[in-house]
């Protein structure tokens, strides 16, 4: 054992053991290690068993308000956690050998019912778990937002099937959003696009429609389903912040594609303000419809239109054939089509006058640089959905 630099004094967390050979990391990593492993038991799930593991810490963990009442602190941390085993499966392609959803939610109801369990905490258990939370882009992150945590909703976004189906076949209700929420979100922002056409199939409807909040979380309208989901897929698209999860994502869009949505859709693109000016000035030659005078710069925000089908082109995704045909067999209108003057209320985010795609410079980029340009809007015949919101997803 040799001193950390800078450590505490407590013995238990002053001293790290190393190794004169080599870690134990090393050594389990040993390929003919791993064959042994494989030999003896050649069953044996590390996913499963690192999963059954979290649910005992968080079954047997000390509960108290300040744990329930907020997102800042250790017992959210181990649950979140606790769902990278199942995600790093669902990844994999694989399911889950036992329903974790199912166990996960029996443990947060204790979490409702029981009296706190920590020995320190002296008020009484209000029944409520606060860690709801925003999916935000004022930049894209999660937004705590302290209020009811829907875990069905939570479930939804990290690919538990098996519950959230369980769940909404013995209760079709389940399934409608309530303004604030809908169940359809946090599916397609998550891994699973059959948990997508499951919920499609069930009746949610890609245009209900979801609040909006801006950053400091006052009401600024509602946008539907499809178009916040259109949103989330072009920042993925565009800004390279979520690979690997394009593809999967873009499997999502072929459910939505399959449903009827309306395909009549362009993004409004723009380069990044700490673009390189070679970049900047190669971007300009590439735009043929970019006035060029003497002198003149391309504008920081200067607005570039893309088609649905250029993005998915560009982007070439696994299922590219398949997004393709389904964008030219678009022609059938969707039968939930609204009027404009129901989208109207969608007002100040979804703009009345909405844009079309002759008003703006085509985007002639061959490929697309990562990160080097940013969403500015996804348009519609009937609206626009700016950026610069947060809505409910949990």
């Amino acid at each position: 054992m040799v001193p950390k630099p800078g450590a505490s004094e407590d013995i238990f967390f002053g001293y790290t053991i190393q190794f004169f050979h080599r870690t134990a990391r090393d050594y389990l990593r040993d390929g003919s290690r791993q064959s042994q492993f494989q030999g003896r038991l050649p069953d044996f799930d590390l996913h499963q068993v690192y999963s059954r593991l979290g649910l005992a810490e968080l079954k047997f963990a000390r509960t108290k308000q300040s744990y329930l009442g907020n997102c800042g602190n250790i017992l959210y941390r181990i649950f979140s956690g606790s769902h990278v085993w199942q995600l790093r499966r669902l990844r994999e392609g694989r399911k889950a050998p036992f329903d974790f959803g199912k166990e996960l939610s029996t443990v947060l109801s204790s979490y409702r019912q029981l009296p706190f369990s920590h020995p320190e905490e002296i008020g009484e258990n209000s029944g409520s778990i606060s860690w709801g939370s925003n999916l935000s882009y004022l930049p894209a992150r999660l937004n705590h937002i302290n209020k009811e945590f829907s875990y069905l909703h939570y479930a939804a976004c990290v690919g538990q099937h098996q519950y959230v189906s369980r769940k909404i076949s013995e209760d079709p209700t389940l399934a409608k959003g309530n303004g604030e929420m809908s169940i359809l979100l946090p599916a397609s922002y998550g891994l699973d696009s059959e948990l997508v056409r499951f919920l499609l199939q069930a009746g949610v409807d890609p245009q209900d429609q979801v609040k909006l909040t801006d950053k400091s979380n006052l009401d600024r309208g509602t946008a539907t389903v499809w178009m916040l989901f259109l949103f989330c897929f072009a920042v993925s698209a565009l800004e390279n912040r979520d690979w690997p999860r394009f593809d999967f994502r873009s499997a999502v869009l072929e459910e939505y594609l399959k449903f009827g949505v309306d395909r009549e859709v362009f993004f409004l693109v723009y380069l990044r303000s700490d673009v390189s000016s070679d970049y900047r000035e190669t971007a300009t030659s590439q735009s043929k419809r970019i006035v060029r005078k003497e002198g003149r710069k391309l504008p920081e925000h200067e607005l570039f239109s893309i088609s649905l089908e250029e993005l998915i082109h560009l982007k070439q995704p696994k299922n590219l054939d398949a997004l393709q045909a389904l964008l030219l067999d678009g022609a059938k209108r969707p039968f939930w089509s609204k009027t404009s003057s129901m989208i109207s209320k969608f007002l100040p985010w979804i703009e009345s006058s909405t844009p079309i795609t002759s008003e703006y410079k085509a985007f002639r980029f061959t490929e697309l640089e990562d990160s080097k340009f940013k969403l500015h809007s996804v348009c519609s015949k009937t609206c626009q959905l700016k950026e610069g919101f947060a809505f409910r997803i949990w």
